[in-house]
């Protein structure tokens, strides 16, 4: 099973969405307003910025179930389009998720594509595993039959939750197409860093005092500006996908020596990104070649609302921490 935490352009390109094997696409809304609409052939998504279109070759009665009653943990409640319902640990107990919403399609070759929206940013609703869970012998109990449903898996930050997500089956006959084209819905900011993993990129710097800089380009991109790292009056500038605007403040710093925190002259931020990864951005008050000393001992850690990593030369080793900042959400 494929999960593909998709971020999509606004609009659409008229393409009809197609998989070929079972896809979730995840979004962040902390407004939860009106975070879902559907039509015959089309699904609306909002996120905390932007709706997004999927057109589809399939037709769909998004009223089938409207009628039916499923059985949860203290009453019998009439199913509601876009409700997704959540298992109480391991107990077959059912009750309505406060935070999250959905609808599974069954497209024509049999493949699931599942949309989730989470009362959080994207970052956090695309952050950690997030597939369809397998094993599940749970039924529900339902009033009349006809009932499709599938079950999503999300595990973050040390956290289960299991959640049963009403299918709906195309009601038009179609040949089945067994093309994947989920790709094209990616932004279309092809220059924009957008690392699979979480990542940390370190620099130096040739000027007074290292300074980063993070400008909303009100597009949907941001752009990242560090001061001096390619020699004095010689910015480094790239640009990110997601709202940020703001300076890095001064990196949280250990060394070895004690193991307690040390004043600091270095600069930090730590991006997290719309796809769910962290990118992290340091600037030391250093050359080039001094920076390249330094190796990063272990993949960046998110924790305590920092990214932490520890870094280490031929003489000692040194912990630094900075702070993340949520696309959309101003930092202190």
């Amino acid at each position: 099973m494929a999960l593909v935490a998709v971020l999509t352009s606004c609009g659409s390109n008229g393409e009809n969405v197609e998989i070929t094997s079972d896809t979730i696409l995840t979004f962040g809304n902390y407004r939860m307003s009106n975070p879902m609409s559907v039509r015959n052939h089309l699904v609306v998504v909002a996120d905390n910025f932007d709706s997004f279109r999927f057109p589809m070759r399939e037709k769909y009665d998004f009223d089938a179930y409207n009628d039916i009653n499923i059985t949860l943990k203290d009453s019998t409640h009439n199913i509601k389009q876009f409700e997704v319902y959540e298992m109480l640990g391991w107990r077959n107990e059912l009750v309505v998720a406060p935070d999250v919403k959905g609808i599974a399609l069954q497209k024509a070759n049999g493949a699931i594509l599942t949309f989730l929206v989470s009362k959080e940013p994207n970052f956090l609703a695309r952050r950690g595993q997030i597939k369809y869970a397998q094993g599940i012998t749970y039924v529900p109990n339902v009033n009349k039959s006809g009932f499709k449903y599938t079950f999503v898996g999300t595990y973050k930050f040390n956290r289960l939750r299991i959640f049963l997500v009403p299918m709906y089956q195309p009601t038009n006959k179609l040949e089945p197409v067994f093309t994947h084209n989920v790709e094209s819905l990616m932004p279309p900011f092809a220059e924009c860093l957008q690392p699979s993993k979480d990542t940390l990129m370190m620099f130096p710097c040739y000027g007074a005092e290292p300074q980063i800089i993070c400008q909303d380009n009100q597009d949907g991109r941001s752009l990242v500006t560090i001061k001096d790292a390619k020699g004095p009056g010689q910015d480094e500038t790239f640009y990110v996908y997601g709202r940020f605007s703001h300076q890095a403040p001064t990196l949280q710093y250990f060394d070895d020596r004690s193991w307690r925190e040390v004043s600091s002259t270095a600069k930090g931020t730590s991006l997290c990104l719309d796809n769910g990864s962290t990118l992290g951005i340091m600037q030391f008050p250093m050359t080039a070649e001094k920076a390249k000393a330094q190796r990063i001992d272990s993949e960046p850690v998110l924790m305590d609302n920092m990214i932490k990593v520890i870094l280490k030369d031929k003489r000692h080793t040194e912990l630094y921490g900075a702070p993340i900042v949520i696309s959309g959400i101003a930092i202190n």
